[in-house]
């Protein structure tokens, strides 16, 4: 299987790899991302029959970092406003 790497909507290469890691880059103080995180993981179970349905979504955008969770059935999302602007990126 082969695995695409886009930034920006744009193709930068593929590769003979199943799993790509990815990093963003987020300053800020421990509560200011608490709080959200807290709010969307209650709904990510440990131990699903989906692996992918245990994690949450991070996207950086501009000068916010949204946390987005869901089983399915629902979804939520979390907003931390930050006093800088982060790297923009997603990672789960």
């Amino acid at each position: 299987r082969y695995g695409v790497i886009r930034k920006n909507g744009r193709l930068l290469s593929t590769v003979n790899k199943v799993e790509i890691i990815h990093m963003v880059k987020i300053k800020a103080t421990n509560q200011t991302l608490l709080g959200p995180l807290q709010q969307v993981t209650g709904i990510v179970e440990r131990r699903h029959t989906l692996p992918i349905l245990s994690n949450v979504l991070i996207l950086a955008q501009g000068g916010t970092v949204d946390f987005v969770a869901t089983d399915l059935e629902v979804q939520i999302t979390a907003r931390a406003n930050l006093e800088g602007a982060a790297a923009e990126g997603a990672v789960t």
